[in-house]
């Protein structure tokens, strides 16, 4: 049965070693590639565009866990009162139409 498969010669067909991949020299940079720069100061604009991104990227944060919130409650209600899946379906529509109001009036405020 060993004699089955053909051996390969350990001296003709040396094993590679595991390849190994070192950091790039700027590691340590973030996206901007600015990070280990000690002297980097972000100037106005740049600092607008992260503010702007992080405030439209908690706003969608906030509309779903408002649709979450109301949806959960309506669930419970629902389990407590025994009404089937309507109060969710309403949980869950209040939810939507608070997120949304919320959100435009952010849009609108930003």
């Amino acid at each position: 049965m060993a004699d089955d498969f053909p051996q390969s010669d350990p001296k003709a067909d040396p094993p590679r070693p595991h390849a190994r991949r070192d950091p790039p020299k700027d590691h340590l940079n973030d996206v901007a590639g600015h990070a280990a720069d000690p002297h980097f100061a972000p100037d106005a604009k740049w600092v607008r565009e992260q503010k702007g991104a992080m405030q439209y990227a908690g706003a969608g944060m906030q509309f779903g866990f408002t649709i979450c919130i109301f949806a959960l409650l309506g669930n419970w209600l629902d389990g407590r009162f025994g009404t089937g899946p309507w109060l969710l379906l309403v949980g869950v529509m209040l939810g939507f139409g608070g997120g949304t109001f919320s959100l435009i009036r952010r849009v609108n405020r930003g």
